[in-house]
Order: structure tokens, then C-alpha cells, then sequence
């Protein structure tokens, strides 16, 4: 007979996010952020992340990023976030500077979600010493760096509902250095995109180029059918130019799915190209355009047979 032994609780991440601060390079004010995460199954990494936002206040806005990554060792805290360290190895910092820092609390811990989520603000402090590898950026250097440690076990129970989702037109492009992606929400004044190009450092570091952008809904096209758009770049969202769509097959219908009060929904989707010079224009440059293959997507919702 098999007899059960006692309940294991579900596994717990462990996440760092940094109160971002200011740098001056070349006259221009850049933010930093570091963030550092534990995985369920114990992988742990690090992140670097220099970032400029375009003033928000105009009819379209953007942020671009360049993030250093790395898998690390030596991030952990305790149960209730009293203590905790940043230490990475000598030789996982190897050719990027020194990290090496403790975590002391500034408020109380935190629990939400009958206690599945936990928080606590703090700060760590002690050496950080990061070397970008780029003349725009040099090094960065930074005794205390203040944020919050958190931790969740997955078991939060969440707000089922059955609401249909909105409908939304979308473009993508995913390869394998570089991807992209955007979608305009039906009676959104914006339309989003995103933009991901990554490269390969020493010592298993990673930088991943990003820009977030927000486009004036006019700037975004997609025909009903699927079969024809534009996209074109505005001021203040790191993007310009114009590229345009063409498929030149039919589209296809996925399978609905029922949502709402008699209601259902399904993708129609195409396979097309794009041609033009829509550019994502990021902090460190090798600028991509928005051109080759690429897929189109409408999400439609409307009254089940």
C-alpha cells in the first residue's frame, strides 16, 4: 500500500527589481536598471538593462533598451527577505567588472494573494562595477542600488472569466538574431510594437537591443482580409520610415472559440512579405528594416452560429 508522505510546497522564484537611476553620457541622461531572477528550477541570471524614453506626453512615444544578460550564480534571500546577497562569481563577471553586494531591508515585508506573494523593499549594497563593453556607455558604477525583493509559488488563484477578447490586428516576424512584432487594439488611439535583436558576448554574456514602441493609430494598417498594411515609423518612438505589406494567398480561418454571451471568436491569418525601410533605430545602432516574410493576424469576434 502506498502510503502519502507529507505536502511539498509548490516551488518559489525569487526576483530582484532595481529602482532605476540616471547616467550622463554625451550630454544625454540614459536610465540603468538591474534585475536579477531565480527560476522554479534553480537557474538564476542577471540583467543589465540602459534605457531612454521619449517624452510620453506627444502623440506617440517609444523606449529603447540595451540589455546585458547573463546566467549567474550567488543570488539568493531568505524566507522573509531579511537578508540576501548579489555575488557573482569572479569568473562569471570576468571582462564585465565586479558585483558584489548584500541586501538590508527599508520596509516590512509584504504578503498578498493569502500569502502565495511576498515583497519587501531594501537595497543592496557594497561594489558594483559593470563594464559595457561600448564607448556610449563605459562603465557603471554604483554603491547602493535600492529596489524590491519579491517571490510568488504560483498558487495565486486568479479572476476566471469568460470574456471575449479584444479584437486586434497584428503583424510578426520572428528570426532567429532578430524578431518583431505589433498589434493594434479595435479603438486604440496607439498601436504597439516591439523590436528584439540579440548578440552573442564573451564569457556567455548576452546583449539584447529592444525598442517598445507606441505608433499613432493611423501610422498601423491591416485590411480586413488580411492581405494588405503599412507600418510607418513617427517621432519619438525610435522608429522611421515606411514599409508595406503584401500576401499573396488567401487567408485562413482557425477554429473559434466560444466567449462571452453567445459569443465566439477565431484568428484569419495570412503569410506575406514586407517591403520597404520601416528601421528600428537603437541606442547602440546596426539598425534593422522591417522587410522579407512575415505573418498577418486579425482576431474577430462575432455572435456563434
Amino acid at each position: 500500500m502506498l502510503v502519502a508522505g507529507p505536502a511539498q510546497a509548490a516551488p518559489e522564484n525569487l526576483n530582484f527589481t532595481g529602482k532605476a537611476f540616471r547616467i550622463e553620457r554625451g550630454g544625454v541622461t540614459y536610465k540603468v536598471q538591474v534585475t536579477a531572477y531565480r527560476n522554479p528550477d534553480g537557474t538564476t541570471a542577471l540583467q543589465i538593462s540602459i534605457f531612454k524614453r521619449k517624452d510620453p506626453s506627444g502623440p506617440a512615444k517609444g523606449a529603447a533598451y540595451e540589455v546585458w544578460s547573463r546566467v549567474i550564480s550567488g543570488f539568493s534571500a531568505n524566507d522573509n527577505f531579511s537578508t540576501g546577497e548579489l555575488h557573482p562569481t569572479a569568473d562569471q563577471m570576468e571582462g564585465f567588472g565586479n558585483i558584489n553586494m548584500d541586501w538590508a531591508p527599508t520596509d516590512d515585508l509584504v504578503k498578498t494573494c493569502q500569502g502565495h506573494n511576498r515583497s519587501r523593499k531594501g537595497r543592496f549594497a557594497g561594489n558594483f562595477k559593470f563594464k559595457t563593453g561600448t564607448d556610449k556607455f563605459g562603465t557603471i558604477e554604483k554603491g547602493k542600488l535600492r529596489g524590491t525583493l519579491s517571490s510568488n509559488d504560483g498558487d495565486c488563484p486568479g479572476n476566471n472569466n469568460n470574456n471575449c477578447p479584444k479584437e486586434i490586428r497584428s503583424f510578426q516576424s520572428f528570426g532567429s538574431e532578430f524578431f518583431w512584432f505589433g498589434g493594434h487594439e479595435a479603438g486604440a488611439e496607439k498601436a504597439g510594437l516591439t523590436a528584439v535583436k540579440g548578440e552573442d558576448l564573451s564569457n556567455e554574456w548576452h546583449l539584447s537591443h529592444q525598442i517598445f514602441a507606441y505608433l499613432p493609430q493611423s501610422n498601423f494598417e491591416l485590411s480586413d482580409d488580411v492581405k494588405t498594411g503599412m507600418i510607418k515609423g513617427a517621432d519619438g518612438t525610435f522608429t522611421s520610415g515606411t514599409s508595406n505589406y503584401t500576401a499573396p494567398g488567401d487567408s485562413s480561418d482557425g477554429l473559434p472559440q466560444p466567449c462571452g454571451d453567445g459569443k465566439e471568436y477565431f484568428n484569419r491569418s495570412t503569410t506575406g512579405t514586407f517591403e520597404g525601410n520601416f528601421t528600428f533605430n537603437f541606442l547602440l545602432g546596426n539598425d534593422p528594416k522591417v522587410t522579407g516574410e512575415a505573418s498577418a493576424t486579425r482576431l474577430i469576434v462575432h455572435d456563434a452560429a
